[in-house]
């Protein structure tokens, strides 16, 4: 049993999107991170007591030693912990910071839109089907001039990340943060600027679902490779969002900026989420064949049908860990599925 480990049990799809979605802002202000796992490896099990199979997988959990917190409508249960439905967020803060004698922090949580909302679902029911879902689609960052408007709007109401100057990577207990979590919807509240040693300025804007800068992403790897903080994040207002548009010559499409964390966030270790034995598939082709001319091989492959990492590897000519990075990119991006 592993410490800082949890698993969401029982619940529906509905409960566990909007549960799942609570954990997230909750890990985000507790100096060392839980990371959800399966029920065999999780130390803490929380569980829909209000389900059929509630008071079944208590009793399995219980006869394993596991530390239990039961979701119910009632005032009383059989777990060690009671969280009260509707859960919220304040709830699971309260019960992750005790179990773990943590202090959190106060960090802005970004409200998202309507869209935002939808691929919160669907990234956080990724987690349990093996599917991923894309970030909003190249396309959609093209806006005439009222949706632009509108969209600024809406940054400008959103809560912003909290403003400071870079720090030392703390110790994040089992999972340090990528730029990758930082690019999930509603992470975000806003406009911000990122700059790490030589790297060229990062400002990313959730709302519209863009970078400023290069369309190259190679100069963009050390912020995908690095170990972030909040901190490391600036928040900026919408003039200076449209003085630094200027500076770095346009906006880019997120999707392109996510592709790249998940390439080389990795660093040759498949997502979480997904099997090492499972099958993937090539669905679309990504856009970035001529910075990366390796890739040409592995995606001529992954074109052809389903195959294993392995046999990618072995019929690609390319090693495993670059297979596995390069599907993990197009995991993120919706370019691949499983």
């Amino acid at each position: 049993m592993n410490a800082n480990t949890v698993c969401f049990s029982g619940f529906s799809r509905e409960d566990e999107v909007q549960v799942l979605s609570a954990f997230d802002q909750a890990n985000m202000r507790l100096p060392k991170r839980w990371a959800a796992t399966n029920e065999k490896e999780a130390e803490l099990i929380v569980i829909d007591m209000d389900t059929v199979y509630g008071h079944m997988t208590w009793l399995k959990a219980n006869a394993a030693g596991k530390i239990t917190a039961a979701v119910t409508s009632a005032d009383r249960a059989e777990a060690n912990h009671i969280l009260h439905r509707p859960v919220t967020l304040e709830g699971l803060v309260q019960l992750l910071s005790q179990l773990s004698n943590q202090t959190p922090s106060v960090l802005p949580i970004a409200r998202t839109t309507g869209q935002q909302v939808a691929l919160t679902a669907e990234m956080l029911h990724a987690r349990s089907t093996g599917e991923q879902a894309a970030f909003i689609p190249e396309e959609s960052t093209h806006r005439t001039t009222g949706q632009q408007k509108a969209v600024a709007s809406e940054a400008a109401a959103s809560p912003r990340m909290t403003t400071g100057t870079q720090t030392a990577m703390p110790h994040l207990g089992p999972r340090a943060l990528k730029l990758l979590d930082f690019l999930k919807p509603g992470v975000l509240g806003g406009p911000v600027k990122i700059q790490i040693n030589d790297a060229p300025l990062l400002v990313i804007d959730p709302a519209s679902q863009t970078y400023l800068g290069s369309s190259s992403l190679k100069p963009y790897v050390a912020y995908g490779i690095a170990t972030l903080t909040e901190a490391d994040f600036i928040a900026i207002d919408n003039d200076e969002f449209a003085q630094l548009g200027k500076q770095l010559g346009g906006s880019q499409p997120l999707s392109r900026l996510a592709w790249l964390a998940g390439l080389v966030g990795g660093n040759g270790q498949l997502l979480p989420a997904y099997n090492p034995n499972g099958l993937f598939k090539l669905d679309k082709w990504p856009q970035t064949e001529r910075e990366f001319p390796k890739h040409f091989r592995i995606a001529t492959v992954m074109m052809k049908g389903p195959a294993k990492l392995t046999d990618i590897a072995e019929q690609s000519g390319s090693s495993l860990a670059d297979v596995t990075d390069f599907v993990n990119a197009n995991l993120i991006s919706g370019h691949a599925s499983v």
